[in-house]
C-alpha cells in the first residue's frame, strides 16, 4: 500500500474485540483422515485445507442465508 501512495488503514475493531482467527474444531475420526489426506495431497496443511472449503461453500451463500 505504501509503494502506491495509499494509507494503510487501522487494524478493525473486531480485531480489538478479542477475534484472534483460530477455534479449536472436532470432527469424526473419519472425517479427520479424509480430510488429512487430502490435504497432504494439495500440499497444504489441515488447517488451510478447512479454512478453503468453509470459504468455498461460504461464497456461493446469498447475504441473507449469512
Amino acid at each position: 500500500m505504501k509503494e502506491v501512495g495509499r494509507p494503510i488503514p487501522p487494524p478493525s475493531v473486531e480485531l480489538a474485540e478479542g477475534y484472534s482467527g483460530k477455534w479449536q474444531l472436532r470432527a469424526p475420526k473419519s472425517l479427520h483422515r479424509r480430510r488429512a489426506k487430502r490435504a497432504k495431497c494439495e500440499g497444504v496443511s489441515l488447517d488451510t485445507l478447512a479454512v478453503t472449503l468453509l470459504a468455498e461453500g461460504l461464497s456461493g451463500r446469498t447475504a441473507h442465508e449469512r
